[in-house]
């Protein structure tokens, strides 16, 4: 059961990063009672997609969102570090970051 509850947070995925989508799964499998041994079980068993340009494309949307959030009120190199900040919490890897934030500064 906890690994089908798994597989349909993961069908269902749009919008998280990788890590963000396990955090996801385990906490709504902590929420629903599961033993940790049965949530670790069963983030193994489930199969995320090594999709990236899935992962890509949610990450410049997240991207986006955060420029939208934060640059009124920073820029420069503080902007970078809070949209560094921003995409980190939601699970995206360190290389992809830094990637998508040089192609930004290079657009601009």
């Amino acid at each position: 059961k906890a690994i089908d509850l798994g597989m349909k947070l993961v069908s269902g995925n749009k919008t998280k990063s990788k890590q963000a989508l396990r955090r996801k799964i385990s906490d709504k499998l902590f929420f629903n009672g599961f033993d940790y041994e049965v949530v670790q079980a069963a983030i193994e068993a489930v199969e995320f997609e090594d999709d990236e340009n899935l992962e890509k494309s949610i990450l410049e949307k997240e991207l986006a969102k955060g420029l939208k959030k934060y640059q009124m009120k920073y820029s420069g190199k503080e902007l970078d570090n809070k949209l560094f900040i921003y995409l980190s919490r939601r699970g995206f890897e360190y290389s992809m970051i830094k990637e998508a934030l040089e192609e930004r500064d290079e657009v601009d």
